[in-house]
């Protein structure tokens, strides 16, 4: 190698070395720590950011699965959805005995900043109303005083006991150690038909009527749906499944029937959590999600179940040894099957489930 490239590369090399050790050296000798380790006025091993001390709250409730007839329904106002940042405004709780009521518990809570637009839309709280109203940790434990052990009935109880459970720890260190009853998850068990399961929806469903105040509105809804759902699990429990309607005696051959009609449903994708009966003058008609799946006419002197499929249509394409008729004047369309065994049904199957019931029916 020529002797002049040689010492270039020799110095070049040399020069990256000392660069190396260098800058490893200032680096060696800065003591300074990086900013968001920098000394502050409290102690290293005791500081730790305000955020995480606030998510460190154990906000967790005693959910319950029993639907007792004694109760307190608690409702929450608040500036927004999340309690670590937000406050609560209004408080209003009510009790019931044996599903009567028995008094109120109402108030709002001192708040002097002002309230977001977008919470101000969904409560209608205004600032004169919690301005000069009693601190939270007054009415905190006022609440506690009045609700005593009674069972809790919540809407949407993750975020009402999210905002109980976080100012009760912060501000008294104290918590709510009562049951708690998840009023959303028993309205959408109950009520698989509602296209949503807001406050508003069920209010609307269950023809409530409205009341001024947004927390009074809240509890009475609240009451409503418990009510209506402990009588469709009263009728669930006594025949497998609930009423739409007012509950009502189902002689023994409409219980046969009933009981093996689920059956079939369940064996054709239809699941049981999703029927509902009730009855409408002589028939006893079974629901998926509110809407007609068959009619049974199982008392007086005739007997049979009803297909949702003209008699014409019917008998050029279906051939059977049971005897079937067109329906009456009320049952036009439809074709008459004269059961005299509830597993039959299994015969008009393809009837029962695709046709115009098809869409809804098994998806």
């Amino acid at each position: 190698m020529n002797p002049i490239i040689t010492f270039f590369v020799i110095m070049i090399v040399v020069s990256v070395v000392i660069s190396i050790l260098y800058y490893s050296s200032i680096n060696n000798n800065n003591t300074t720590p990086p900013p968001q380790l920098k000394n502050t006025s409290k102690s290293s091993s005791n500081y730790e950011p305000e955020y995480t001390k606030k998510k460190t709250v154990d906000t967790s409730y005693n959910t319950t699965y029993e639907t007792p007839n004694t109760y307190v329904i608690v409702d929450v106002q608040t500036t927004g959805l999340d309690y670590y940042t937000n406050s609560i405004l209004e408080i209003t709780a009510e009790k019931y005995v044996d599903g009567i009521k028995k008094g109120n518990f109402h108030s709002f809570c001192k708040y002097t900043k002002t309230i977001p637009e977008d919470a101000f839309d969904i409560n209608h709280i205004f600032s004169s109303d919690v301005n000069n109203a009693p601190s939270i940790r007054t009415v905190l434990n006022e609440l506690l005083y009045y609700i005593k052990d009674y069972p809790l009935l919540t809407y949407n109880t993750e975020f009402e006991m999210g905002f109980l459970q976080y100012n009760y720890v912060t501000k008294l260190n104290k918590r709510i150690n009562n049951d708690v009853i998840d009023g959303l998850k028993l309205c959408r068990d109950n009520l698989p038909e509602l296209h949503d399961h807001k406050l508003s929806t069920v209010q609307k469903h269950l023809s409530v009527i409205k009341e001024i105040k947004h927390s009074y509105n809240n509890c009475k809804v609240i009451n409503h749906m418990y009510q209506y759902c402990l009588k469709r699990e009263e009728s669930r429990n006594k025949y497998g499944v609930p009423f739409s309607g007012d509950p009502c005696e189902l002689n023994d051959l409409e219980k046969e029937y009933l009981s093996e009609f689920v059956k079939l449903c369940s064996y054709n994708k239809v699941k049981k959590s999703e029927l509902s009966i009730r009855k409408a003058d002589k028939y006893l008609i079974v629901e998926r999600v509110g809407r007609p799946l068959l009619r049974f006419k199982l008392n007086g002197k005739l007997h049979y179940f009803l297909i949702d499929v003209p008699y014409n249509k019917f008998k050029d394409e279906h051939h059977t040894e049971i005897e079937c008729t067109a329906g009456s004047s009320s049952e036009v369309g439809m074709t008459r099957v004269f059961s005299t065994a509830p597993d039959q049904m299994k015969e008009f199957k393809e009837y029962i489930f695709t046709s115009k019931n098809r869409v809804w029916s098994t998806q």
